[in-house]
């Protein structure tokens, strides 16, 4: 699991986190824990940064499929994908 990307709200109370997992299979499971285990991920962000930080945004955890979109075009690039054009 990797954190591909975070976007933070103007008033910075709110974060995107953008996590890819590859190569699971169950993303959407993995990602269900993920969101499960939250409150403890925040809690313990805060710890380690609390004293750069003066609020702790609410983080909100999203799947980035950008590691598979690009594996899927350099399949179908490598002629292994169905090709609707021919």
């Amino acid at each position: 699991m990797s954190v591909t990307r975070v976007r933070v709200s103007p008033d910075l109370s709110v974060a995107r986190v953008y996590v890819s997992l590859f190569p699971l299979k169950e993303k959407e499971i993995a990602m269900d824990i993920l969101r499960k285990n939250a409150s403890e991920i925040k809690s313990e962000l805060a710890n380690r940064t609390r004293h750069q930080l003066r609020k702790m945004p609410e983080l909100n955890y999203y799947l980035d499929d950008s590691l598979d979109y690009e594996a899927n075009i350099d399949r179908l690039l490598r002629g292994e994908g169905e090709n609707p054009i021919l």
